[in-house]
């Protein structure tokens, strides 16, 4: 075992690692700098909206198939709920953006919603999953960050040894 480690550690290290080891870094990158913006934007449309109070009307069901139980699968439905508000006597009618498999508001409840004065058609839906998604993509990013280091600065110093053991 020990001559299989020595044998590794002595070899050059790829440059397929490497190629893998940036993909990973643009990925945590890209996935923070996205998420970062798509919170500022959503940000800034909350601080110029209305928040105004929606009744859930309909939902758009959509199906999709699960890979559960060693590829049998089965169907999974996920909600997104159509909600109306009115804006100086007009009904606006808006569909959410997050799809939910489960904790949809029943036609008939209320829902928050936010929306542009200027254009009530450029609505949101403030849900706690509006912060939750921001949240979750961008620690995804920085776990993706830190891995795509952690393997950068071993290949560094797998590097650095295969160099002084071939310079000797």
């Amino acid at each position: 075992m020990n001559d299989f480690i020595n044998t590794q550690l002595n070899n050059k290290p790829t440059k397929g690692y490497l190629a893998f080891i940036i993909v990973f870094l643009c990925l945590g990158v890209g996935l923070i700098i996205g998420i970062s913006v798509y919170g500022a934007i959503i940000s800034a449309k909350l601080k110029n909206f209305i928040v105004t109070t929606g009744t859930v009307v309909d939902y758009k069901i959509t199906t999709s198939w699960s890979g559960s139980n060693h590829g049998a699968g089965s169907s999974v439905e996920a909600y997104a709920e159509i909600a109306e508000f009115e804006v100086d006597g007009t009904i606006y009618t808006v569909k959410n953006s997050i799809s939910s498999t489960g904790g949809v508001k029943s036609i008939g409840d209320t829902v928050q919603i936010a929306y542009n004065p200027e254009n009530p058609n450029d609505c949101i839906f403030i849900t706690q999953n509006n912060k939750l998604g921001i949240i979750i993509g961008f620690v995804i990013g920085v776990v993706f960050c830190i891995f795509a280091g952690c393997m950068l600065i071993g290949y560094c110093v797998r590097y650095t040894e295969w160099k002084k053991q071939n310079s000797a």
